[in-house]
């Protein structure tokens, strides 16, 4: 059927693209750029290409772009261009109106062909017939044309029979030559692939050669290799069988040291004894001689006073010695003295519960427990909650026989705590936008979830806010020192968490698939939860000191405790003056970097592990 090249402009593209079903629809074969020119074609010579070869060229015009310049103007030249080397009736370029436009509007080079009025009643049918007229003439071109060279044909026939026979001959010379030189080309090849051969076998040989010395040299590096192993592993039995060894007498000297000290308590017992028996006769003794008309109650008390004194100072002494015998090693845990005077308040009091696990993560104990706190108004409807921590004296650190300990949780020391006010969740990201006016957070959906992501330095800018409010009435915020901060998460207690010898995901935010002690792994949150949202808080009201994020510290970093302030103020001097102390661990920790003791550092970095709590001091 008939190829039909329809010209068009963009702003016509939904009418001409209904004239061009049509005419599909009729047999014919329509081109048009939009739909036939492929991704990747070059489309000024595609469209010249499709120009050339249609029987028809179908100009669509409306009175949006009859006057536009655009590439349609090229492709009517084209039309126009072929359109002269046809005879005078040749119907070729075909004019369709889309619409209604004025004669003078029509370009002077079309105006002298017959047009289609596309949207009048019979503008289809006349469209219809100039292409099937078009057809027509096509049609008797081609058989005049196939007759001219028919006659051709026969007339030239006797030449083209001649030309055919030296054409022959030509080839059978090419042939001949060509088979000559595909010989040479196989000999060539054959002596190359010969050549390649020997080389390739010769490679080969080689290559095994090496290939049997570097086995003979890994073999012999192997052997190396697990003499070396073996040797490495006798060492380590040794080694473990010597430290076995230390145990048992460092077991046997510590049995033999507690059998003294009790031999040496039950040598004083006696002692002590004795000594009551022997001024019990002394005084029994005196009293004889002597009837109470000729003693006065002063000469009695007299004679009395001496032996006592002795006695006093006798057992004085023996408790001194005993002191000095029995007192406990610097890296042992002592119980924490809680100071009864309280810290100033304004009486206001919550309830919370605090539990206590065994060491398989049981619940064994779960209480309802009081303390006294004062709300601080931030604005916006945000307030920060202070709960009371009583001063007190505690052993700091971590013994080292606590599993999992790290060296700088060491020397153990006693430290001092004055009363002093702490915050009692992480700070949220509430009331960091109260003061900042922003959320630095990577975790969001809950105002309630602590804030994380924010520096060292960005909390002293929160801080200095904090202090700025005008209703804080003398008031002094900042962050715990690093003192404050383990005395106020032990709250009272000497296990390695405020909750007992474990913990699990029920109660403390952290990486469940790495339990501490004997618990079994537990829940992986991977990611921050709202304060205070897992129900329990330590002995002193606190939520959330274990695992959530990790809290600043005011301290710089030291690894250990040797020189560290006894009296719970801030390290300030020395150190990593760039370093800043991390408490309590986070969601992403394993349950070890969460004991009270457990210490961390960083440049003041910000990451989503990291935020903090605040404290206020006595006012």
């Amino acid at each position: 059927m008939a190829q039909i090249f329809i010209s068009y402009a963009r702003e016509d593209f939904k009418q001409v693209s209904e004239l061009r079903q049509r005419l599909k629809d009729e047999g014919f074969t329509p081109w048009m750029d939009k739909v036939d020119l492929l991704a990747g074609q070059r489309w000024r010579p595609a469209i010249e290409q499709a120009v050339h070869k249609s029987d028809f060229f179908v100009l669509c015009l409306s009175n949006r772009t009859v006057s536009k310049r655009s590439f349609v103007q090229r492709e009517i030249k084209m039309a126009l261009d072929l359109w002269q080397e046809m005879l005078a009736d040749d119907i070729f370029l075909i004019p369709v109106l889309l619409e209604h436009i004025e004669p003078e509007e029509i370009p002077v080079s079309l105006r002298e062909i017959g047009w289609v009025f596309l949207y009048e009643e019979d503008g289809w049918n006349d469209l219809m017939r100039a292409l099937k007229h078009g057809m027509k003439q096509r049609a008797i071109d081609e058989r005049d044309e196939r007759k001219k060279e028919e006659d051709t044909v026969r007339q030239n026939g006797a030449e083209a029979a001649r030309l055919e026979r030296e054409a022959a001959e030509q080839r059978l010379r090419e042939e001949t030559a060509r088979l000559q030189k595909e010989k040479a080309e196989i000999e060539r090849k054959l002596y190359e692939e010969t050549t390649r051969r020997q080389q390739e076998e010769a490679a080969r040989l080689k290559k095994e050669r090496e290939a049997a010395d570097l086995r003979q040299q890994a073999e012999a590096a192997q052997k190396q290799k697990e003499q070396a192993e073996q040797q490495r592993k006798i060492r380590e039995r040794e080694q473990v069988e010597q430290q076995r060894l230390v145990e048992l007498q460092q077991q046997a000297e510590a049995a033999q040291k507690q059998k003294e000290q009790e031999e040496q308590q039950r040598k004083i017992r006696e002692r002590e004894q004795t000594e009551r028996q022997r001024l019990a006769e002394e005084e029994a003794l005196h009293s004889k001689p002597y009837s109470s008309s000729t003693i006065s109650p002063r000469t009695k008390n007299l004679q009395f006073w001496p032996a006592a004194i002795g006695v006093v100072v006798i057992i004085g002494l023996l408790g001194y010695w005993v002191w000095n015998v029995t007192k406990p090693d610097k890296e042992t845990s002592v119980p924490i003295t809680i100071n009864p005077t309280p810290a100033p308040g304004n009486g206001q009091t919550f309830e919370f519960e605090t539990v206590r696990l065994d060491r398989n993560g049981k619940e064994v104990e779960r209480r309802k427990l009081q303390a006294r706190y004062f709300t601080e108004d931030l604005g916006k409807g945000v307030n920060l909650d202070m709960v009371e921590i009583p001063g007190g004296t505690f052993t700091m650190g971590s013994p080292s026989n606590e599993a999992q300990r790290s060296n700088d949780e060491g020397p153990q020391h006693s430290v001092n705590v004055a009363s002093f006010w702490m915050g009692k969740f992480e700070i949220t990201q509430a009331q960091w936008q109260a003061l900042m006016g922003s959320n630095p957070s990577n975790f969001k959906g809950d105002v309630n979830l602590p804030v994380e992501g924010v520096s060292w330095n960005d909390t002293q800018e929160f801080l200095k806010k904090l202090n700025a409010l005008p209703n804080l009435k003398g008031k002094n915020y900042r962050l715990p020192s690093e003192a404050e901060w383990e005395y106020a998460a032990r709250a009272g207690t000497t296990t390695p968490f405020a909750f007992g010898e474990t913990i699990t995901p029920q109660i403390i935010n952290y990486d469940g698939n790495y339990p501490y002690a004997n618990a079994a792994k537990g829940l992986y949150r991977q990611k921050t939860v709202p304060v205070g949202s897992l129900g329990v808080a330590n002995a002193f009201g606190l939520f959330d000191m274990h695992g959530n994020v990790w809290e600043w510290c005011q301290d710089v970093w030291y690894n250990s405790y040797n020189g560290a302030p006894s009296d719970g103020s801030a390290w300030l001097r020395g150190g990593g003056s760039s370093i800043r102390v991390l408490r309590g661990g986070s969601w992403g920790s394993n349950g070890n970097l969460v004991r009270s003791a457990s210490r961390w550092l960083t440049p003041g970095n910000f990451i989503d592990l990291i935020g903090f709590r605040v404290v206020c001091a006595r006012t």
